[in-house]
């Protein structure tokens, strides 16, 4: 980007300030989207470095929401946090550290779901259940 701020170099800061007022989002989803958009692959580049510097975007926190806000009211597999943070634009490693970085180990998670279905089951014809 250069120093003076072009219409298009304002027209993505826009679009990306706009994205992150409602919600963090990672540096990729940002990219993708201001990209698909028509946005010079540079101009997003150093844009997204400055948003970055500012702290605007940050990935750790993005994932961490994202974690907090998807395992509030159903509890999930780390494995499988860390697939959707993944498929959300978050890097694999950073991924993989945040989603085991629940409360719930996976034993502990697979026991309280078992307990939530087990009165379910008892409905179920004997040969059903085992």
């Amino acid at each position: 980007m250069t120093e003076s701020n072009t219409p298009e170099s304002d027209r993505l800061r826009t679009m990306a300030m706009r994205w992150l007022h409602r919600t963090d989002r990672s540096r990729r989803h940002i990219e993708q989207r201001l990209l698909e958009r028509g946005g010079n692959p540079d101009d997003v580049a150093a844009l997204l470095d400055e948003f970055t510097e500012r702290g605007w975007i940050d990935d750790r926190r993005c994932a961490e929401a994202m974690r907090t806000r998807w395992c509030r009211t159903a509890p999930m597999a780390p494995d499988a946090v860390a697939a959707r943070l993944e498929a959300e634009g978050i890097e694999a490693d950073l991924a993989r550290e945040v989603a085991w970085q629940g409360d719930d180990a996976p034993i502990e998670l697979a026991m309280q779901l078992a307990k939530e279905r087990l009165p379910r089951l008892a409905a179920l014809p004997p040969e059903t259940q085992a």
